[in-house]
């Protein structure tokens, strides 16, 4: 199972958001006009209500739940191209195992944004303590994965490094053009 350093900082940056979410050079290219985009990858768009929905899911069965809105973002982002890669390596989880684990864990009704990002993040701990080319096939993703965070969420650079949210992330002309003019 050899991996480079560069890879395993890539993984453990992945890992850390993986153990956080255990059931208990910025990516982004402009600013996004569309404030309820949370993020995207490739074909996969992800709205701010889905990822609002999965960390409160998380957060009402663990209130003391480190996962982020940006750590979530990221997971769904790239969870179809992280299930793919299980698909191919034999470790895909079944979000019909993701749901009885939460009801085991008293979320009876979880959104499907909790159960793709916990699917997601279960199958990247499985490819992470799995066979090497699943390790390298992470590893790959994690290294030329163009996630678009919209500035809320932080920023995400390939390689896994996920940066703090821009502050002030509203700009201040786009607030200004939002606000209807005043009556004549």
């Amino acid at each position: 199972m050899a991996t480079s350093r560069t890879g395993r900082r890539a993984l453990g940056a992945l890992a850390a958001v993986a153990t956080a979410t255990a059931l208990t050079g910025c990516g982004t290219s402009g600013v996004f006009t569309d404030g309820g985009v949370a993020a995207k990858y490739g074909d996969t768009t992800v709205s701010t209500t889905q990822v609002q929905d999965a960390v409160a899911d998380l957060r009402s069965i663990n209130p003391q739940s480190e996962i982020s809105g940006q750590q979530a973002a990221v997971l769904l982002a790239l969870g179809p191209a992280i299930s793919r890669i299980a698909a191919q390596q034999g470790a895909t989880i079944s979000p019909s195992m993701v749901e009885q684990t939460f009801a085991q864990n008293g979320l009876r009704d979880p959104s499907p944004s909790t159960i793709s990002m916990t699917r997601a993040n279960g199958e990247l701990g499985q490819l992470l303590q799995g066979r090497a080319a699943g390790q390298e096939a992470i590893n790959r993703l994690i290294n030329t994965a163009d996630v678009q965070l919209n500035p809320r969420y932080g920023s995400y650079a390939k390689g896994g490094a996920i940066g703090p949210a821009a502050t002030p992330w509203i700009r201040p002309d786009a607030a200004a053009s939002a606000q209807p003019a005043p009556p004549q």
